[in-house]
């Protein structure tokens, strides 16, 4: 087949199907190496999905894919026309060679940023004469099921699928005729945290990488921060000694990024908060390198399991989430407890009620340059209840009681996630620790 093979619609194209032609191109070789051009394409592709939502315009891509200010000049700074060539031709490439066999394409017409789709009919002769040239055979996106299954991919979402959802927050943020009054104490501080002391400022939301996590509970091994940052981990899987097939099913893993349902939650809740969204950044551990922490303000969703760069802020912590191999179970780790505290907060799961536990911190970031705002929890459900607990107006009045503040300083606590059958999460407050 050839990129300029016939086209014309068929009937019209679901939207499943535009949802997973988008997640194959930017899961392909073409974009492996150009995270910002993944970012672009799932920006402009996954916003074209929402029903009702407008075209995409050059100044939202600037804004919401390249960090620029709401009132960038677009005409002294074309970074948005630039990316978009080389992205048109990197989607070009795709279906001309990864994926010529889908049934399915798009483009990105010059003068606009809105992908088109529409079913590829292949002339017949073209095809008959495709047939012998000799080229070399194609690598497969997905790789056969082993024997040993691939019963680990329902465990979560790919990163495109959360794309989706962060994009339609962007989305319903920017047009959402809701009011920040109903929690004065919560825009406060979020305002503060991502804009108003420094308008230049970028606020990084990175999200667990949820594939190394898996790879830890395959191969029985835990992935230090070190071996993150060099990515000497993927070494691990040669050196295991686990079987071929499961060697397998974790290289096919790590060709993925993968975020928990819950995770996304945490996502939502904050890039819900009105007129915030745009001041994200969001991104997963692997796609961010460590000297931003330095400069950006920083939130870090999930456990050092999932997102090891938690694991570079415990030597300012008192409460650390741990994992322990035996029981294959994330609790809270008390480093210094004070008199008639426990040493170890543990998650329960009854019949009936579910005990979760989560760490909620806001520290300096190690340059001493922002904030940092860790949600890290025994599940993704115990995360997600964190995110809820620091963007309700409720608990955060409960924590400036607490710590007997007007404005929230930087502090620690330790959560008790609570949950009946049926029922919303609780949050309580176990313990915590003031950082002055």
């Amino acid at each position: 087949m050839k990129l300029d093979a016939l086209t014309e619609g068929l009937g019209e194209l679901t939207y499943a199907q535009k949802h997973e032609l988008i997640g194959r191109v930017v899961a392909s070789a073409q974009f492996r190496r150009a995270p910002r051009l993944r970012e672009f394409l799932l920006f402009v592709g996954q916003t074209s999905l929402i029903e009702g939502s407008p075209e995409v315009h050059e100044q939202d891509i600037g804004v919401n894919v390249f960090g620029r200010s709401p009132d960038y000049d677009r005409g002294a700074d074309g970074i948005v026309r630039v990316n978009a060539t080389e992205l048109r031709k990197r989607i070009d490439l795709y279906f001309a060679d990864e994926g010529v066999e889908e049934s399915i394409i798009f483009q990105i017409p010059r003068g606009g940023y809105t992908p088109i789709f529409t079913r590829r009919i292949v002339d017949t002769a073209v095809e008959e004469q495709a047939v012998d040239i000799d080229r070399e055979p194609q690598t497969p996106m997905s790789v056969a099921p082993s024997k040993s299954g691939r019963g680990w991919m329902w465990l979560s979402v790919t990163l495109s699928c959360l794309c989706l959802v962060i994009t339609g927050a962007l989305y319903r943020a920017r047009t959402s005729a809701v009011e920040s009054g109903d929690r004065p104490l919560v825009m406060q501080f979020w305002r503060g945290f991502t804009h108003d002391r420094d308008p230049n400022a970028q606020t990084d939301l990175v999200l667990p990488d949820e594939s190394v996590s898996l790879m830890e509970d395959m191969l029985r091994r835990p992935v230090s921060l070190p071996d993150y940052m060099d990515s000497s981990y993927k070494n691990e899987v040669d050196t295991s000694l686990a079987s071929p097939d499961r060697k397998a099913d974790v290289r096919e893993i790590l060709q993925h990024n993968l975020v928990t349902f819950g995770s996304v939650m945490a996502a939502r809740q904050m890039l819900m908060l009105p007129g915030l969204a745009q001041h994200f950044h969001v991104t997963i551990p692997r796609n961010y390198p460590p000297d931003m922490m330095k400069r950006n303000n920083l939130v870090i969703v999930g456990g050092k399991k999932s997102n090891p760069w938690a694991g570079f802020f415990d030597g300012q912590l008192d409460f650390t989430l741990e994992y322990d191999t035996k029981t294959s179970q994330n609790f809270v780790f008390n480093h210094h407890p004070l008199p008639g505290e426990q040493t170890t907060f543990q998650p329960f799961v009854g019949s009936n009620l579910t005990h979760g536990i989560a760490v909620l911190a806001y520290i300096r970031n190690p340059g001493n340059t922002g904030d940092v705002l860790l949600l890290t929890g025994s599940d993704s459900d115990a995360t997600a209840a964190a995110a809820d607990f620091i963007t309700s107006e409720p608990s955060f009045q409960k924590l400036l009681n607490r710590f007997g503040r007007s404005q929230l300083p930087h502090f620690e606590v330790v959560l008790r996630i609570s949950r009946l059958s049926g029922t919303s999460f609780n949050a309580e407050v176990v313990t915590s620790r003031l950082h002055e």
